[in-house]
């Protein structure tokens, strides 16, 4: 009779037993299906990593190789149309007409005259002015 005695105990045994094996099991599981997302989420990033530089590789190659644009026949600087040029003249910055140093490119609302005055010179004999 002790053998019915212990059938409780044994029961309880046996599903400790079980329940571990179950926990085992799931964390095993789990680690592979971390694995498998961790590969396939590598494997996709690859994908559009090479998907991307095929697609704007060839695009940034050309925009950086060709900085003029031709326009009817004349060249045309795509970053005039940002930044537009005014050219000096005897009324608008006359110290700087033939100077190597003048810039011109207007920015928002600002003309930049070049570095070392940016907005000109007050009289008509820069001291910076070169040919």
């Amino acid at each position: 009779m002790s053998d019915m005695e212990d059938w409780p105990k044994d029961l309880i045994e046996w599903v400790e037993t079980v329940t571990v094996a179950v926990e085992d099991f799931f964390e095993e599981v789990s680690h592979i299906a971390e694995e498998v997302a961790e590969d396939i989420q590598d494997e996709i990033v690859r994908d559009i990593e090479q998907f991307l530089e095929v697609v704007f590789d060839p695009i940034i190659e050309i925009s950086i190789e060709e900085e003029r644009i031709f326009w009817d026949g004349e060249t045309f600087d795509p970053d005039s149309m940002l930044s537009p040029k005014l050219d000096p003249t005897s009324n608008v910055h006359p110290a700087c007409q033939g100077c190597c140093h003048y810039h011109g490119h207007i920015y928002g609302r600002s003309l930049l005259v070049c570095a070392m005055h940016p907005h000109g010179w007050d009289d008509l004999h820069c001291p910076d002015w070169e040919k």
